[in-house]
């Protein structure tokens, strides 16, 4: 088996992003794949909650189906709205690897150092909160649905401002990592889907993401396409992944059949995503 797969930049549906990605890790943790990163994007606007998230942080339109799909990750956080401008990435590591120490702190601190490299590789001055920084965020209450309004220890972000939101998922060592970076951020489309009392609350909350979000046009100061960025990925974490050129950039048969379970019976089932 070689060292490990990449799997390349693609565009799916919020259920299926979500699909793949569990069936790759399950593949992974099997020892039927190698370890793998996969890049992609989302072929239509969706609303992504928190596995824990209450579906009543959401407006009253979203959750009558008035706006993006919503879906629900299998990882903790909260809300992340993705569309075409944002450019999704996950790790699925096996028992053990070096980049998914047991430690969960370390493992964020281990993996999103090669995102920040990856940025400063684009001339961006990225770089990793620290945990002392992120205890003593001082996030607004209204931020707390939104996946890119708070901080923790080691995120990525320019300045003070959140570039890249993540999460983990470990199942019997297995570690699944996934990352979200802004190539556009609309922090008012954003704030429009999650539950307000009143429309100057919805409006504070717009403003209060706009002050603590940052996006790589902005920052760059110019068009920014998801290929490039996907690139300056691959190159900065191939070294971690042990070198050399990666595995065949395919799913198996066997993952493009689970994934298509888990499709169906999970992550498009309202069984799931109304869960709480």
């Amino acid at each position: 088996m070689h060292g490990w797969r990449l799997l390349e930049l693609e565009a799916r549906d919020g259920a299926t992003n979500l699909a793949i990605d569990e069936a790759v890790a399950t593949a992974v943790g099997a020892g039927e794949s190698p370890p793998t990163l996969r890049l992609y994007t989302w072929s239509e606007p969706c609303l992504a909650l928190g596995s824990f998230q209450p579906l009543a942080d959401l407006s009253p339109a979203a959750r009558a189906g008035r706006g993006p799909a919503v879906v629900r990750r299998a990882s903790g956080g909260t809300l992340v709205l993705h569309d075409g401008g944002h450019l999704g990435f996950s790790l699925a590591l096996p028992p053990g690897h070096p980049l998914a120490p047991a430690d969960l702190i370390d493992a964020y601190r281990q993996l999103n150092r090669h995102v920040a490299a990856a940025l400063q590789a684009l001339g961006l001055p990225a770089r990793l909160v620290s945990v002392q920084e992120a205890r003593a965020d001082g996030a607004h209450p209204l931020l707390k649905a939104a996946c890119y309004g708070s901080l923790s220890p080691y995120e990525v972000v320019i300045g003070t401002r959140k570039l890249v939101g993540s999460a983990q998922l470990r199942r019997r060592g297995v570690v699944l990592h996934e990352g979200g970076i802004l190539l556009r951020f609309d922090a008012a489309e954003t704030a429009h889907w999650l539950a307000a009392a009143t429309e100057a609350e919805a409006q504070r909350r717009a403003c209060l993401l706009a002050a603590r979000v940052t996006d790589l046009e902005r920052e760059l100061a110019r068009p920014v396409t998801l290929a490039e960025v996907a690139a300056a990925l691959v190159s900065a974490f191939t070294p971690a992944l042990g070198g050399g050129p990666p595995a065949p950039r395919t799913l198996t048969a066997a993952e493009r059949a689970c994934a298509a379970h888990l499709r169906a019976t999970k992550y498009a089932a309202a069984a799931w995503t109304q869960r709480r």
